[in-house]
């Protein structure tokens, strides 16, 4: 009931996939049995070859925007090369494959705060044998970072295998890259010891985590088998690595969550006809917890009328806001010193003041519980993470309207203001009430109808959707009563 949460970033990414497969056995089989996180995709490239715009490219994007900005720099050419690695991940996409963590340290700053000191992950990528294309990029990777005066390449033997080693005196001494094929499988790792603790979890899956009782079991309870994407993280091992550095904080965050008596989790997302299905087992002081995150079948047939016919899939949260937004507020404000804490809650109750405006009574207590995401109208690149969501409104939206115009107007006021550039970025209200940003061009944007809070990527993007909801009522004036 709580942590639905941790499976929404995914679905607007598996909107857009309409070709995958489900994640294979041999998949499962080779993440070894003590892994912090994991998070396994199946194949989603294009038959004709073409591969497609997805998360990790975007992903990879953002985070070297992060690093070109400066904001990373106590780690910047580390994180420029796992930017490259994530890079990777796009052109992978016709192979089945996991991303692995086995260990994550951190480092206090003297001046406050924490950097990475150190990490152990990897990609293990099942190809059949079909190794050619990994080599290719990793040979592209190797040309963007193996500066000849600096770098140091290296082969070995390990049990029959060709291992090659590439480190750099410009990273911290764990940043060490490995890749080689072990049998049908290519792995590409960071950091020292772990290509030869995934190696021997690709030759022995026996011992792996899909053999662990608990992982069978909520493997089948979430549907795996039918999963196209399946996230494992085991939180009480990552406090491990992280309290002694941070002290309780990460604990603090995760009890705001309300996961501070998780053990551990398991998400998955597939598909029920055209519908996203999204749940997650937990296991709480030994015992399963089953979560479901999205409606299917029975429950999910009052909604199906408002993702538009034309589109492959979309999705219906449970998503229960005047949870979500709480909780999530609370964890972030844990994660931040008490000096901060204490300033930004005064001062987001004085903005609240100020405006007249309450924002749980006026915006949180209005909605009700479900979210629908989908991907009308697509996106004019098919970006899969540009999508459209949709936050039902139970009661009031003239209040809830009011409440934002009034946060939105401040936050307007705030960006044409001479300290903030003006003309950089721009938030703009039409005379229908769309909100939007515009950075050149125009950007997300957002309007409240009579029955949701619709966001998309562009203000004519949410003018389609009401266009759309608007045709509903007139054919069909009565509201669907959804099961509980």
């Amino acid at each position: 009931m709580r942590q639905r949460w941790l499976a929404v970033v995914l679905l607007g990414v598996l909107l857009g996939t309409t070709r995958a497969q489900a994640v294979p056995d041999r998949l499962l089989q080779v993440v070894p049995a003590d892994p912090l996180a994991v998070i396994w995709f199946d194949r989603h490239a294009a038959e004709d070859g073409e591969e497609p715009v997805n998360a990790g490219r975007i992903a990879a994007a953002i985070l070297q925007h992060t690093r070109e900005m400066g904001l990373l720099r106590d780690v910047d050419a580390t994180v420029g090369l796992l930017a490259d690695v994530l890079a990777l991940q796009p052109e992978l996409g016709r192979y089945p494959r996991a991303v692995v963590v086995l260990d994550v340290q951190a480092d206090p700053l003297s001046g406050g705060g924490f950097r990475l000191g150190g990490l152990g992950a990897g990609l293990i990528v099942v190809t059949g044998g079909d190794h050619l294309r990994i080599e290719r990029q990793i040979q592209a990777l190797l040309n963007l970072h193996a500066d000849r005066e600096t770098a140091r390449l290296t082969q070995r033997d390990a049990n029959g295998m060709t291992v090659y080693t590439l480190a750099d005196r410009r990273w911290p001494e764990w940043a060490v890259v490995e890749w080689g094929a072990v049998q049908d499988c290519y792995l590409i790792t960071l950091g020292a010891g772990v290509f030869d603790r995934l190696a021997s979890s690709v030759k022995d899956p026996h011992k792996g985590l899909a053999a662990e009782a608990w992982f069978g079991q909520a493997h089948q309870r979430c549907r795996g088998p039918a999963a196209r994407w399946e996230w494992y993280l085991d939180f009480q091992a990552v406090l491990a690595r992280l309290v002694p550095a941070m002290g309780d904080q990460p604990r603090k965050v995760l009890a705001a969550l309300g996961l501070g008596d998780v053990a551990r989790g398991l998400w998955t997302v597939g598909l029920v006809g055209r519908t996203v299905d999204a749940a997650c087992v937990l296991d709480v002081a030994g015992r399963e917890h089953y979560l479901p995150i999205s409606l299917t079948g029975e429950a999910a047939r009052p909604f199906d009328p408002l993702i538009p016919p034309t589109e492959p899939n979309g999705t219906i949260l449970d998503a229960r806001p005047r949870e979500m937004v709480p909780r999530a507020c609370r964890a972030y404000l844990a994660a931040r010193s008490p000096y901060v804490r204490e300033r930004l809650t005064e001062r987001w109750a004085a903005l609240e003041a100020e405006l007249g405006i309450h924002a749980e009574t006026d915006i949180l207590d209005h909605l009700g519980r479900h979210a629908i995401l989908h991907n009308f109208p697509q996106h004019p690149l098919r970006l899969p993470v540009f999508v459209t969501i949709m936050i039902e409104i139970e009661n009031s939206p003239d209040t809830v309207r009011t409440a934002l115009d009034r946060l939105l107007r401040r936050a307007q006021e705030y960006l044409t203001s001479p300290s903030e550039q003006p003309g950089l970025l721009r938030l703009n209200r039409d005379a229908d009430g769309v909100w939007y940003l515009q950075y050149g061009i125009y950007g997300p944007a957002l309007v409240v109808t009579d029955r949701w809070i619709v966001l998309s990527y562009s203000p004519q993007a949410v003018r389609q959707n009401v266009q759309y909801l608007q045709g509903l009522n007139r054919d069909a004036p009565t509201r669907p009563v959804p099961q509980p």
